[in-house]
């Protein structure tokens, strides 16, 4: 008799709540045993030892299985080979969170648990991975027929680099696209959101603040566009220096001064005309992707008056934008800005949708200017709702603190459920 058959028939566990986790050579064997069983699992999660490789493991077979892969960043060689996976994993669009902690083989062992049987007990309310359709994994889809409109002169090529943790970061976008996630079609709720990442219109977050994120939503039964909108373009040589972003202090200069904030425009650099024609041309492939979202309600299960934008950082100047322009087949049904204050003045249109704002207490210009953007919103009359949490000074994405604000998306989906948005 098997260990999984003394604990669901001698005990009585629950076969469809039965979850998977081994440490070291017993990641080995998780990974292994998911593979040879995974109608039989929940949800598995191998802990500092990737022990699977392209050529050899059967990667099909647990497509459907949620998948929580924590590591130490003290524990080699598994590090190494830790990230490798996490990034195949992630580029091929699994049903997969990865998690580092600061610890070494072992060590690491009791500060992942408390993840991992948080990790579980999400899964635990949801439908089972058996019961989920697998169809077809995240497809881009281009935004515009041809060149982009006012980027038909840029030349600078996009830039793909990733972070030792897999992460992804994109530049010099010019051919502005999403990629489509969309839930199991039995927990599809009709709720779609396109993901704007941010990156001070220099860049995009691509993984942290776009696919984590869309993987997240899609385990709520939400459809997810991740928008991979126009950049600034940065040569490596510029003599400007347009690659950094503002804000940076040389050293030796005084402390910084916050932004005194007019008509709710938190934009540090609003005399830029680079970036400002940049913001304009993100607006606008936002608009497309909200477009297209709808174009396509009916084969992606999507109630076209519940297709709302979500924006991180620059990415919520451009959510900002789309739900102050004029009203049309491109607005928004619902706003959600992560750290994300308006780059532009705001003019509260009747049109406005609701508003759901997060941000850190003490995150420079940027806390200010979500305030601001949630007071003109209220004096507008307009439903809004901001989470200002403390010990935060700078973005979180879907980054975990082990503070408060790592429950921020709970407050998200409580807040579309009370609107009835999902």
């Amino acid at each position: 008799m098997t260990a999984l058959e003394i604990v669901t028939e001698e005990y009585g566990a629950d076969r469809s709540r039965t979850y998977l986790a081994g440490h070291s050579m017993g990641s080995g064997g998780a990974w292994h045993l998911a593979a040879r069983y995974p109608e039989r699992w929940r949800a598995v999660a191998p802990m500092s030892g990737p022990f699977v490789d392209e050529a050899t493991y059967p990667f099909d077979r647990i497509r459907r299985l949620p998948i929580l892969m924590t590591e130490g960043t003290g524990a080699t060689p598994s590090l190494e080979g830790s990230r490798v996976l996490a990034r195949y994993l992630r580029e091929r669009g699994f049903v997969f969170e990865y998690l580092e902690v600061d610890g070494n083989h072992g060590s690491m062992v009791p500060m992942v648990w408390p993840r991992i049987f948080e990790f579980f007990n999400r899964q635990g309310q949801a439908p089972a991975p058996s019961a989920r359709a697998a169809g077809p994994g995240p497809q881009e889809i281009r935004l515009w027929p041809g060149t982009a409109p006012g980027s038909e002169r840029w030349t600078v090529p996009e830039a793909t680099t990733t972070s030792p943790a897999g992460d992804r970061t994109i530049t010099n976008v010019s051919d502005p696209t999403v990629t489509v996630f969309l839930p199991a079609a039995e927990r599809a709720t009709g709720t779609a959101v396109v993901v704007a990442p941010g990156g001070a219109l220099r860049l995009l977050g691509w993984d942290n603040e776009g696919v984590k994120v869309a993987q997240w939503l899609n385990t709520r039964g939400i459809a997810a566009l991740v928008l991979k909108y126009r950049t600034l373009q940065t040569m490596p040589a510029s003599g400007r220096g347009r690659g950094a972003p503002p804000g940076l202090v040389a050293a030796g200069a005084g402390p910084r001064k916050e932004l005194e904030i007019r008509n709710g425009n938190a934009n540090p650099e609003p005399d830029d005309p680079a970036l400002r024609e940049v913001l304009h041309m993100g607006i606008a492939d936002a608009q497309q992707a909200l477009r297209l979202a709808r174009q396509n309600a009916a084969a992606w299960r999507i109630d076209p008056a519940r297709v709302g934008i979500m924006g991180f950082s620059a990415g919520g100047g451009i959510a900002v934008g789309t739900s102050l322009a004029e009203r049309s087949d491109a607005s928004p049904d619902f706003l959600v800005s992560l750290y994300g204050p308006s780059l532009q003045d705001v003019n509260v249109p009747a049109h406005a949708p609701p508003l759901f704002l997060a941000v850190g207490s003490s995150h420079f210009n940027v806390t200010n200017g979500c305030l601001a953007l949630f007071a003109a919103w209220k004096a507008a009359g307009k439903p809004a709702e901001i989470h200002v949490y403390d010990q935060v000074s700078a973005g979180f994405g879907m980054t975990q603190r082990g503070l408060p604000v790592d429950s921020w998306n709970d407050r998200l989906l409580e807040w579309l459920t009370a609107r009835r948005l999902r």
